[in-house]
């Protein structure tokens, strides 16, 4: 299998032992291992922040980031990197063709995250860098002493930015960040639009907290497609930047990146419908409507566990060929086609699961309202994922 090779970007270490003698001293190595993963961490997060609906990264994601350190070269020292690519052309993209390449953005944000941070001289000025991967861009020149430094730039040396004396002193001020990127399951309530932004409403299925947050008004279109405000809002995924406080809940949305549909078009299109059913959907018994309308506290219930069954899909793929019925009392029954599973969501939320491989006696259990998904498809699922 052939391979490509491009230089990436220009990585230069210059002072004290750097002009001692020829050569990289081994007591430094481990600034190119924290580089390394630094690119790694702002790479997969940029990755999740593009797909807030996948819980995953995509399969040998890290691996595929092959930077390789092919000579060093005296002077100041010059750590020559190479990143190697796949070329042929039936090779399974790491991503998709049109998306970006995540871990040169990596490269360059990191550059201009370092720039923006000495010109402000403030450790806090991060702009769009993921706040959960600063504590490794904090760590870059942490093992280098008072005289020596690394400079970061492009391939033809343009662009440079140090890594020095100056810049520990900045980020020797900071405190540990509020802030975490996270993405949050729920549904779209509210829209309301102004010249530059608009302002969106969202209801956290996990907690039933609404927030408030804005995004540009160019994004508008790609939100207003989770909105109604007729009918039952589909759930969705989105990818920001928050406040949290002590406890670990969500005060406030400071940025937002993405918004996805959190289940599969055939998953959100059954729900729908029967978001549908009304009083009598079944029929008449005697004169009696049979057939109760299913509550929103079910849907929200069904979706998460489906959203949290997705993550499962790499060990068990017949995980999501599944049938979901609505039960006439007003719940839902998920069914599985290859795998002898069954979920019942039920009128007063609680949940039965069946696992019909297990023991006759075992084979049953009820989980309370209040239950996480991972919790049933664990015990379902059982020591499959092992086999």
């Amino acid at each position: 299998m052939s391979r490509s090779g491009t230089a990436f970007g220009r990585y230069s270490m210059s002072g004290g032992r750097f002009e001692e003698a020829e050569g990289l001293p081994l007591s430094a190595i481990g600034e190119l291992k924290n580089y390394k993963d630094l690119i790694d961490d702002v790479a997969a997060r940029l990755y999740k922040r593009e797909h807030p609906r996948k819980k995953n990264l995509p399969s040998g994601f890290s691996r595929d980031i092959d930077i390789r350190l092919t000579g060093i070269k005296h002077g100041c020292v010059v750590v020559e990197m190479t990143r190697y690519q796949h070329e042929t052309s039936n090779q399974i993209p790491l991503w998709d063709e049109d998306a970006p390449d995540f871990a040169e953005t990596a490269r360059k944000m990191i550059n201009s995250t370092i720039r923006s941070i000495k010109q402000a001289k403030d450790p806090a000025s991060i702009g769009d860098f993921p706040p959960e991967s600063l504590s490794r861009l904090y760590r870059l020149g942490k093992s280098l002493n008072e005289d020596e430094k690394i400079t970061l730039a492009e391939a033809d040396n343009s662009g440079r930015i140090d890594v020095d004396s100056d810049w520990k002193d900045i980020i020797s001020r900071s405190t540990e960040s509020q802030f975490v990127e996270r993405v949050i399951d729920g549904k779209l309530v509210g829209m309301d639009a102004s010249e530059e932004w608009f302002t969106y409403t969202f209801l956290i299925y996990t907690s039933q907290k609404i927030i408030r947050g804005k995004a540009d008004i160019s994004r508008w279109d790609d939100f207003y497609k989770f909105f109604n405000n007729r009918s039952r809002a589909r759930m969705c995924s989105l990818s920001v930047v928050c406040k949290i406080n002590d406890d670990g809940d969500i005060e406030s949305i400071e940025q937002t990146y993405g918004i996805e549909e959190t289940l599969p078009e055939k998953f959100t299109s059954r729900l729908e419908a029967l978001a549908q059913l009304s009083t009598g959907w079944y029929g008449t018994q005697d004169g009696v409507p049979q057939g109760e309308p299913i509550k929103d506290s079910i849907f929200k219930n069904v979706q998460s566990f489906l959203c949290e069954a997705l993550s499962y899909t790499s060990s068990i793929p017949q995980i999501i060929d599944l049938v979901i019925f609505p039960q006439i009392n007003g719940g839902i029954q998920i069914e599985w086609k290859e795998l002898d599973y069954e979920v019942d969501f039920e009128p007063d939320d609680t949940i039965n699961a069946f696992a019909f491989s297990k023991n006759e006696e075992d084979c049953e259990k009820m989980f309370a309202a209040d239950c996480s998904p991972n919790e049933i498809l664990n015990w379902m699922i059982g020591g499959e994922l092992n086999d």
